[in-house]
């Protein structure tokens, strides 16, 4: 600790940058919030500067007890990345394996208590840190897409994938206590869904869950919805895959009379043009509007003209969308996997049942969509519901706290062996 006694950490984000979503956001926003009550040296991407310091220059003071190292291993290998994605593991690997001698260096250089890894927040992804006990994550991972409903309308190239992933995410589940620097350095680790949490526990790994996503409430939320007799107005926001879980979206609609709902899809992706052509085979193109990709200060206009979030995927270990609904207090209709099934508590939306065969899910999410449409206050009451939830245990204020008695207890520990 330092004269003041702020807890010193090393904090290894691959994915840092302001303003930013998804991973990029995630590193950034630990660096930021942990920096209030200690002093953290941050290690990330050398590609990442060009994003991090015009942002410091214009914002100074945001982050005054962080330190920024940039760390780049082989540009060659990094540009062949960015061309050819299914790299990215092994460059990833490679500069976590890189990391090892400046980790080494900055843990003399600056006293440092902890170590601190946030991303790439997966489990699956090795981390090679040491030298002071590891705070792993949040991560996430442990999840897998339930196999009997992965191939409906999803294409097979995509199905069988995902069964490859499926089986690789269960090998690396057994090999929990190889992967994990937490336990053999006397650290912690936070799991962000409960499916990874039981694989710890099942590994004998100490665990507690957290959240990997947080959001800041909007002070400007929406506060009424469509009046009875017009179309239920339904949102979708996210990347254009079959495991996003569209496709289900889709067949619900095809029974919901025309005139009673309307779908807005916003995002692109991979399968943009095989779900576009599904709309046309199920004859409900007519009720669905593909906006394509909407930018991030445009967002809170389309949560606001919107009733309520579809969020359908069939697994994620974040949320993020949901999230930014009840940012707005839209409330959201999930299935009960991975990240969702954590957010969406009783009150705030509704989780659906996986369990069942294909015809199941799509009539359950059918008259989930026809109970809203015919109780629009229930819309309010729980997006009211969803926002406060947001507020108690997804801001990042609260994150930070939990993180701190983390480190606290970590260090304690630590002092006493």
């Amino acid at each position: 600790m330092d004269k003041q006694g702020k807890i010193r950490i090393l904090m290894s984000a691959f994915a840092c940058e302001p303003e930013e979503g998804s991973e990029p956001e995630v590193g950034w926003r630990w660096a930021v919030m942990m920096a209030r009550d200690n002093e953290v040296v941050l290690v990330t991407q050398e590609k990442n500067r060009k994003h991090i310091e015009p942002f410091l220059a214009k914002n100074p003071g945001v982050c005054e007890n962080v330190t920024f190292v940039y760390h780049e291993f082989w540009p060659s290998l990094r540009r062949l990345k960015r061309r050819f994605g299914w790299l990215m593991l092994p460059y990833y690997t490679l500069w976590q394996w890189s990391l090892r001698g400046v980790v080494d260096r900055l843990l003399v250089e600056h006293e440092i208590d902890l170590i601190h890894h946030v991303t790439f927040a997966s489990f699956r992804m090795p981390v090679f840190l040491r030298g002071r006990p590891v705070i792993w994550g949040p991560v996430g991972g442990a999840d897998t897409a339930p196999r009997h409903l992965l191939g409906f309308h999803g294409p097979w190239k995509s199905v069988l994938r995902e069964r490859v992933r499926n089986w690789s995410t269960a090998l690396a589940v057994r090999l929990l206590p190889l992967i994990d620097p937490s336990r053999r350095t006397g650290g912690w680790a936070f799991a962000s869904t409960p499916g990874t949490a039981r694989a710890f526990q099942a590994s004998e790994i100490p665990v507690a869950i957290l959240p990997t996503v947080g959001m800041v409430a909007q002070e400007d939320w929406r506060r009424e919805f469509t009046p009875d007799g017009e179309p239920l107005k339904l949102l979708f926001v996210g990347r254009l895959h079959h495991l996003k879980g569209l496709q289900f979206l889709f067949e619900a609609l095809r029974e919901i009379p025309a005139d009673k709902v309307v779908l807005t899809v916003v995002g692109t992706g991979p399968q943009e043009d095989h779900l576009k052509n599904l709309a046309k085979d199920m004859m409900i193109e007519d009720r669905v509007n593909f906006v394509g990709f909407v930018l991030r200060p445009d967002l809170p206009e389309v949560y606001r003209s919107h009733d309520l979030l579809l969020a359908p995927s069939l697994y994620e270990s974040g949320g993020l969308s949901i999230l930014e609904a009840f940012s707005f207090g839209v409330p959201a209709v999930a299935l009960k996997r991975g990240g969702p099934a954590l957010i969406v508590a009783p009150g705030c939306g509704t989780l659906i049942e996986v369990d069942g065969e294909v015809g199941e899910v799509c009539r359950e999410l059918r008259a989930t969509i026809l109970r809203y449409g015919h109780d629009r206050e229930l819309l309010l009451k729980q997006g009211t519901m969803a926002r406060a939830r947001l507020q108690e245990d997804y801001s990042w204020d609260e994150k930070r706290l939990r993180m701190q008695e983390a480190y606290e207890r970590v260090m304690g520990t630590s002092e006493s062996k």
